[in-house]
């Protein structure tokens, strides 16, 4: 039965209209989709974007204003399309736009959606406004237009628009001109309450005031339309149907609908999974909603407000009833003297505000400024700092945080300090204040300060406190998510306000490069990102809202990506309190792990199939380590790392009856994993992998000592693999490696590290090139290298006969694994160059790869990573991309952000660290990438030098005081080898943490006291003069280099204070630098001395000793557990530690004997009941293995649950009853031993125990006495009295 429409449609504006288009069309079935067909022109140029005929929308469906509302509800990316074209061209004066299109979409609007009513969902008072304004402020342009005035005045452009412009147009001081209007064309202007501009200046910034409100709400307009619950309402309203919007499956494509394909098109490049064209982060709308009661005001709240809230709804909920209310009427804009009193601040400061609760309770904001990317606005908000008592208020402070937010300019404080005129609403009511809104530009108020203010005027303690308000503390949109986790006192995270920086990362709809310092926003900005893809697509109602697309966060750390993905669940969970939570996607929180668990070793991910290609849907977003994924890329084509075949030689196929008596026990040793196969390394496959410490321990020795004197093994090897092994020209090697020649003829500018001394690293490079071959090792290049080959070689092998597979994907790469749409690298300073290729292969999306980088690591020592690499690989990866190359799409060029506001450290640790960065750049240009100076939000007190010729450590523990602290477990002491810490422990004793340079790289801490380390410098006095010229020698002064970038990554460890000892001369002229800069304070040997000692709880040594123990500082890590009086976590930490130990010995007796004692401490650590268990036995019995005691080895392995091991291990023991019993349960149940292992095993037993002719023992292992004497016949056939025993046994004789 046809739909009936209702009335006024009836009137038929659309008589002319195509047919397709009628509302009888539409709602039809199919009717929409051939309807957004017709609206289909073609590609654009990229290749992967629609092109819609905007005209025919914008010019003909006006005259239709339902039809063009249900087109644009039904299909996103036709509605973001549309929305940039007629945004992009609104226009600027009141004449054209009464004649312009844009004039006729904006009634259209107005017509149909003033007539539903609006779902909870929408701002109803904004929308109201919008119905509201549109007609008077079209009216008021259209009356504007015909204005005449006397004066000659030129029209004003103003660059920031003021925000009181219509209140201050009263005592504009002007000279004022005579208009000439009527009362008909001043009503609109006296309905808006807005004075008759008098001049042509106030009549073109009101004209620009009045087409700015029409371009809002155009945008506002179509924007509510991509919310599910107003298309719902609009096309039961319309075509008088219950409809959920159909997002029309993707339009064909230019190449299709015009012409015909030719033979190479994009299309052919085109995966049948391609969803990323149809997915942008900037497409993403919020996903929390404001609670019900809340007004006009967007309240922002501080995790410390949040806490004071929880705590009140705890211990007194009358109060607490109280505060919310408060919060409500400020949310209201209901303004008084109580509720907005200014309680600190100059006249020229951003105003703190005090608003009264109870008694002397009082809440603590500030009005602020917010971007609201969704209408493109910049919105007045409220930041609530806390709840706070008169006895808490630190005035001083608060004065200080009211002048440490004020911006460059007055734009910002004139924003904050306007208000909008108050409105009455309802009879009776109160006076409103809302607030107001200004079309967003970069250019209306500017980020925070560039460089932190002086903290002279503060003590330390006031200024680590305002670091905490204005840096480290998070503010959240109090949304109903958020309100309700607290009225069910749930401890929940939340999404935060980021960064205007931060921000336009997030809404970048492309690839990027992300550089940044550690507590910049790097990784938050990864994980937004990642969240808003997933909202965007599940908004998008892509595949029906439950598709997934694949997006994958990669990073080094596989207890970073725990924490990484923990984070991203606890998001994605705090979004949905209150409804129904996604399943699966519960994980158990880093804090509840067993300390197993953080062993970096333990990366396991039993949840996730072996093979790439074998990842589902419901596996992303992915959360791995590199190790991870290259591991799941190694299985996929069949890909292990053995020790080599003198170890692993496997027998023929087929073998004459002879070979098999004779070789069989043998075929069984060599053809199953040897002593050390049960390790972690082995069982993945990496048994002889080159790590730095076995390159250190196994390699380095064996060097010539003329040859490696003076050179740092870590350099060393950084320069072999990031440079000889891992150059992007290495790819086109048969060897995977760069000849000599290749080598020394390297832009020295690109890799100065080596430059005049590239013959003697090349022959090093030689020399462990040959003893890693005949070790039968490998290392992380060989790995890569061996992948990319495979990635090539697998595509070409597939392609159809008569092609070079290049068709078969976007880029020249098996499409099987190459099917990641959005691909995050994390920490990419970390890989190689050709590790990027691969990766870059794995993403065939132009716009998917975020690549970030911390610039702190970038100049660590060891790191031959430069970012310039990495965008100059990338890009020419681009420009020879098929589809680029063929014209199917432009070349896509990465955009480059910095993060350049350090939060997680003050200003007097940032500065002292830049400007080392800046001596860095001015000596060694080419060492490190050109970056912004890195700045700080609030100033800190400054490095202080102790030069006292004696260490007096009483003096450090108990200050000018008799009182005497332990240093603390936010506190650490870092010296610049082990001999330094010897020395250090040898006058401490096992008071606090000691650790060097490099097992303090990538660790944070409140305090840090850098010992003597210009004293133990390897550099002369004489190289180190070299600061005060600034004229280095990139040879002569290349310790100069090193020395700088590990005096960097000593003092970033710091986050509240950084304490250098040294009374060497050495350190005069790097003193003198920053003592000209005023960048330190020299400890005055007549002052009081300062306590730096602080005490710890015993929670807080336990939190300090998990931190640690995943980086394998286990010794470390244990000293915390001791003081945190965990005695089970400390036995655990130092058996992790004699394993340690026991690999870092070399081939021999000490070893064996080490890695047993290794084994029986995790063993002990076993017999206590905990989650733990199966990973300590596991581990007990693979020290066990490498110590060559198979049979506890097996009894381990056995209780840990890995039979195929225990078989193994009591098979090599001789314990061939209990193999026996593994291979071949006797209670008949089936095996958990893998084959083939099982089936060698149970052959060996056997045969071994009728060679004894021990029958008793063998027959159980036999179905029947023939299959027994068919086994006796093949491999004993000399044993004929075995087969009359055999009978005999079985009584057949």
């Amino acid at each position: 039965m046809p739909t009936k429409r209702r009335k006024d449609s009836d009137a038929n504006p659309s008589h002319n209209l195509r047919p397709e288009f009628s509302l009888k069309s539409l709602s039809a079935p199919g009717g929409i989709e051939a309807a957004i067909g017709t609206l289909v022109l073609g590609q654009e140029n990229d290749g992967l974007q629609i092109r819609w005929d905007v005209e025919m929308l914008s010019r003909e469906l006006t005259r239709a204003p339902d039809v063009l509302v249900i087109l644009l509800s039904s299909n996103r990316d036709m509605r973001s399309f549309f929305s940039r074209w007629i945004l992009d061209q609104f226009p600027s004066d009141p004449g054209t736009f009464s004649t312009s299109c844009h004039r006729s979409v904006l009634e259209a609007l107005v017509n149909v959606t003033g007539k539903i009513t609006p779902p909870r969902d929408i701002d109803q008072s904004l929308f109201k406004e919008h119905l509201r304004t549109v007609p008077l402020v079209t009216q008021a342009l259209q009356s504007m237009k015909a204005m005449r005035f006397d004066d000659d005045y030129e029209p004003y452009t103003p660059v920031i628009p003021e925000p009181n412009t219509r209140k201050r147009q009263k005592t504009r001081g002007k000279k004022r001109g005579s208009v000439h209007v009527t009362q008909t064309d001043v009503k609109a202007l006296e309905v808006l309450q807005v004075e008759i501009p008098t001049s042509q200046e106030e009549w073109t910034f009101l004209s620009r005031d009045f087409l700015n409100s029409q371009r809002n709400s155009l945008q506002f307009l179509i924007d509510i339309l991509g919310k599910k619950s107003v298309q719902s309402i609009i096309f039961e309203f319309v075509l008088r149907v219950v409809q959920a919007p159909v997002e029309l499956a993707r339009p064909r494509r230019r190449s299709e609908a015009v012409v015909p394909a030719p033979e190479s098109t994009a299309e052919e490049f085109q995966s049948d999974r391609m969803k990323y064209p149809t997915i942008s982060p900037d497409k993403a709308r919020y996903s929390f909603e404001w609670p019900a009661e809340f007004g006009e005001w967007n309240i922002y709240i501080s995790s410390t407000a949040i806490k004071h809230l929880r705590q009140f709804r705890r211990a007194d909920k009358s109060t607490f009833k109280i505060i919310q209310e408060k919060i409500i009427k400020l949310s209201e804009g209901l303004f008084s003297g109580s509720n907005q009193k200014r309680l600190e601040g100059a006249p020229n400061d951003v105003p703190i505000y005090e608003a009264k609760m109870t008694g002397d309770l009082r809440l603590v904001y500030q009005i602020d400024i917010a971007v609201d990317y969704e209408r493109k606005v910049d919105k007045q908000i409220i930041r609530i700092y806390g709840i706070y008592t008169h006895a808490q208020f630190d005035h001083r402070l608060w004065s200080r945080v009211a002048q440490t937010i004020q911006k460059v300019d007055g734009a910002y404080r004139n924003m904050i300090n306007y208000r909008v005129q108050p409105r009455q609403v309802g009879v009776g009511a109160n006076n409103m204040t809302p607030p107001h809104v200004w079309p967003h530009s970069d250019g209306n108020f500017k980020s925070t300060i560039t460089r932190a203010e002086s903290a002279s005027a503060l003590s330390e303690d006031q200024c680590l406190e305002l670091h905490k308000i204005l840096s480290l503390e998070k503010f959240i949109p109090y949304s109903a998510a958020v309100l309700n986790t607290i009225l069910q006192d749930i401890d929940a995270v939340h999404p935060f306000f980021v960064s205007q920086a931060e921000m336009k990362i997030i809404q970048h709809p492309s690839s990027c490069f992300v550089i940044g310092r550690s507590g910049t926003g790097k990784t938050t900005t990864m994980v937004f990102k990642l969240l808003s893809f997933e909202e965007a697509r599940r908004q998008s109602g892509f595949l029906g809202g439950s598709g997934r697309i694949h997006q994958v966060f990669l990073t080094q750390s596989h207890v970073l990506a725990s924490k990484v993905e923990e984070y991203y669940l606890q998001l994605l969970e705090a979004t949905q309190i209150g409804s129904a939570l996604v399943p699966g996607n519960k994980r158990v929180k880093s804090s509840e792990k067993h300390l197993t668990e953080l062993d970096e070793e333990a990366d396991d991910r039993p949840d996730l199939p072996d093979r790439f290609s074998e990842l589902q849907d419901e596996h992303f977003p992915l959360f791995l380590t590199y190790d991870q994924l290259r591991r799941m890329l190694e299985a996929e084509y069949d890909i292990a790392w053995h020790r080599g075949a003198s170890q692993k030689t496997k027998a023929p196929a087929t073998t004459p009856h002879v070979k098999k008596q004779k070789n069989l026990t043998d075929l069984i040793a060599n053809d199953t994993r040897d002593s050390s196969d049960s390790s972690p390394d082995t069982r993945r496959g990496h048994s002889g992998l080159v790590t730095f410490e076995a390159f250190k321990a196994h390699y380095w020795s064996h060097m010539d000592q003329r040859q490696i004197k003076g050179l740092d093994p870590a350099q060393v090897l950084s320069e072999i693999m990031g440079v000889i092994r891992g150059h992007k020209d290495t790819m086109k090697t048969d060897d995977g490696y760069l000849t000599r020649e290749a080598y020394i003829a390297l832009s020295h500018r690109s890799h100065s590290a080596f430059a005049s001394d590239r013959g003697r690293i090349y022959d090093i490079f030689e020399k462990y090139h040959k003893l890693k071959i005949a070790n039968n090792a490998f290392d992380s290049a060989d790995r890569t290298h061996k992948l990319l080959r495979k990635l090539n070689s697998e595509l070409l092998n597939n392609a159809p006969d008569g092609t070079d597979g290049t068709h078969n994907s976007l880029c020249k790469v098996d499409p099987k694994v190459a099917n990641i749409d959005f691909l995050y690298i994390d920490e990419v300073q970390d890989l190689l160059i050709i590790d990027t290729k691969m990766l870059r292969d794995l993403c065939p999306n132009p716009h998917g790869h975020f690549w970030g980088g911390d610039t702190a690591q970038t100049i660590s020592v060891g790191s031959s990573f430069r970012f310039e690499d990495l965008k100059a690989l990338v890009y020419l990866e681009e420009l020879n991309n098929p589809l680029v190359k063929e014209g199917a799409r432009q070349a896509v060029k990465s955009e480059v952000f910095e993060l350049l506001v350090n939060y997680r450290s003050h200003g007097g640790i940032v500065e002292c660290a830049a400007s080392i960065i800046d001596l860095l750049s001015s000596m060694f240009p080419y060492s490190i990438d050109k970056l912004q100076r890195e700045a700080s939000i609030v100033a800190g007190p400054k490095p202080r030098v102790f030069r006292e010729k004696l260490v007096h450590w009483e003096q450090f523990l108990c200050g000018s005081g008799d009182t005497r602290l332990d240093f603390g477990a936010r506190q650490v002491i870092i010296v610049r080898n082990d001999e330094a810490r010897d020395e250090v422990r040898a006058a401490l004793g096992n008071e606090g943490l000691v650790l060097t340079l490099l097992e303090s790289k990538g660790l944070e801490f409140d305090d840090v006291l850098l010992y003597n380390f210009f004293g133990s410098s390897p550099a002369s006095p004489a190289q180190w003069r070299v600061i005060q010229s600034k004229n280095a020698d990139p040879v002569k002064h290349r310790v100069i280099e090193s020395e700088l970038k590990r005096l960097y990554v000593a003092i970033t460890r710091a986050r509240h204070h950084i304490w250098l000892w040294d009374s060497s001369d050495i350190a005069e002229p790097m003193l003198n630098h920053w003592i000209s800069q005023n960048l330190v304070r020299i400890h005055d040997p007549s002052e009081p001395f300062p306590q730096l000692a602080t005490t710890s709880t015993i929670d807080e040594w336990y939190s300090t000793g998990r931190t640690l123990f995943p980086r394998s500082l286990f010794a470390q890590a244990a000293s915390c557990f001791e003081k945190a009086q965990r005695p089970d976590s400390r036995d655990i930490a130092l058996a992790y530690q004699r394993r340690k130990d026991a690999r870092s010995l070399p081939l021999g007796e000490q070893r064996l004997v080490a890695f047993k004692v290794a084994g029986s401490a995790f063993e002990a650590c076993a017999q206590l009941p905990s989650a733990g268990v199966p990973t300590l036995r596991r581990r007990a019995g693979e020290c066990f293995a490498e110590g060559g005691d198979f049979a506890s080895a097996g009894v381990n392995f056995e209780a840990a649950g890995n039979i195929t091991d225990a078989a193994l291990n009591y098979h090599k023991a001789q314990r061939l009853d209990d193999a026996a019993r593994l291979v071949r349960p006797p209670d008949g149940t089936s095996s958990l031993v893998e084959e083939p292992t099982r089936g060698k095993i149970l052959d060996s037993v056997k045969l071994q125990f009728l060679r004894r002719s021990e029958l008793e023992r063998a027959s159980p292992l036999f179905d029947n006495a023939d299959e027994e004497v068919e086994f006796v016949n093949d491999y004993l056939h000399e044993r004929s009295d075995l087969v009359v025993a055999i009978y005999k046994q079985k009584g057949s004789i």
